[in-house]
């Protein structure tokens, strides 16, 4: 070896099976100059370098390009020689590779639509730093119940929003809620297979849990939530009303401690999920209304019922101080037992008959019977808690005037401090 070479490579350049070294030189000057040698075509070729950074560059833009078999940037010269040594200096902290860096700026350029890229960096870093605090679903879950058990919400309504988010909570185990995007809620929500109703009642669920989300700053300002995510269109399908006769079957079979929830139901068009949460302080026989707080309605807006002359008759004996309107837990599985009562009593008539119980057909009785009797959607609606527009769609000229005053002339027939179970006539 010449003596003029330091022992063996400063650098040894290896990718594959190619090596490229670095030597250190020196001619006679304090200045030292580094080679970098490799071969090509058969041939010794020598580069020199006075910087050695710049040499140990160059061996690894060469070892790359021997090792893929790509001679022609080694052969770069001039400016673009610069360039590429520059663009390989400025990425060496990162270690991400050249292609990969042009590839991913080209991606970016693109999906801005050509809007400058460092720009666009600055402003995401701007609002993305302190602005939320990264937090699992598992962990926002969690305490949205907690809080909502605080505020002292209703036991059903709590079930209900346990039973919806978890489930969302399970599927998204370990996953920060700024990361959940509308297509994966969306993807979530179809993979449940459920009726559009009841889709809905679970988008909202999600709906909530991502408002509690951005009040507790857990996700970015522009964070869409599940805003974007549409509503499931739901089929109307026919209204089930009751008529006043089968009303009146209702009253005669039902338990005595089931005639205030039956009552309200059917005179005041109180949705079942309220009357699980209405306590009897919220009848207020003395003024003539009945007041379903924002808390407890469904549309998270309080309302009043004005309260009818039959049904004041059918609340009176059996108010009370203090408790609960609804007698059971499951007023659900109470109702089947009811129907099934009344569908048996039917069956022994001549000739037979039969009763089913319909969903929401005694609030669908109310509005409609009530709608007939006022003709002012806008009044019903009110009282109902729902839109003047669904009313007048849904509910318009479905009953008799005659079944409409037949229906609030229903009244328990013994008006005494205890009315026997299942005594009920038109008067």
């Amino acid at each position: 070896m010449n003596s003029k070479w330091k022992k063996g490579p400063t650098f040894l350049a290896k990718r594959g099976n190619a090596e490229v070294p670095v030597y250190t030189i020196r001619r006679g000057c304090p200045n030292e100059h580094h080679v970098v040698c490799y071969y090509q075509g058969g041939r010794r070729q020598r580069r020199s370098f006075s910087n050695l950074e710049k040499a140990k560059a160059e061996a690894v833009i060469i070892a790359t390009k021997l090792s893929s078999g790509d001679l022609e940037a080694i052969r770069l010269t001039g400016l673009d020689r610069q360039v590429y040594l520059a663009a390989q200096e400025h990425l060496r902290s990162t270690g991400i590779t050249l292609d990969s860096a042009a590839r991913d700026y080209a991606t970016a350029h693109r999906l801005l639509g050509g809007y400058p890229v460092l720009e666009a960096v600055r402003f995401y870093v701007q609002h993305r730093q302190g602005r939320f605090t990264p937090r699992k679903v598992s962990e926002v879950v969690a305490e949205l119940l907690e809080q909502k058990e605080s505020k002292k919400r209703s036991a059903v309504y709590l079930k209900d929003l346990r039973g919806r988010l978890i489930p969302f909570a399970g599927s998204f185990r370990d996953v920060d809620i700024h990361e959940v995007q509308t297509a994966q809620i969306e993807a979530w929500l179809n993979k449940l297979n459920l009726s559009p109703r009841s889709l809905n009642n679970y988008l909202r669920a999600v709906r909530t849990l991502f408002g509690f989300a951005a009040t507790r700053k857990y996700l970015t300002g522009n964070h869409p939530g599940a805003t974007e995510v549409e509503w499931a269109t739901e089929d109307p399908g026919e209204i089930d009303i009751y008529t006043p006769d089968e009303l009146i079957r209702l009253f005669h079979s039902a338990k005595l401690e089931m005639i205030p929830y039956l009552a309200l139901a059917a005179f005041a068009g109180i949705r079942s999920a309220e009357l699980q949460r209405l306590i009897w302080t919220d009848v207020k026989l003395d003024k003539g209304f009945i007041e379903i707080k924002r808390g407890k309605a469904k549309t998270r807006s309080r309302r009043l019922v004005p309260i009818s002359d039959n049904l004041r008759r059918w609340l009176l004996p059996h108010h009370q101080k203090v408790g609960s309107i609804a007698p059971y837990a499951n007023m659900s599985k109470q109702l089947k037992f009811l129907a099934e009562n009344v569908d048996a009593e039917l069956k022994k008539e001549t000739p037979p008959g039969s009763f089913a119980w319909k969903h929401n057909a005694l609030r669908h009785s109310f509005i409609s019977y009530r709608l007939m009797l006022v003709q002012n959607e806008n009044q019903v609606a009110l009282e109902s808690g729902n839109s003047p527009r669904m009313i007048f769609q849904n509910y318009r000229e479905l009953v008799s005037k005659d079944a409409a005053e037949r229906w609030f002339a229903i009244k328990p027939v013994a008006e005494s401090n205890v009315i026997p179970m299942g005594q009920a006539c038109v008067a």
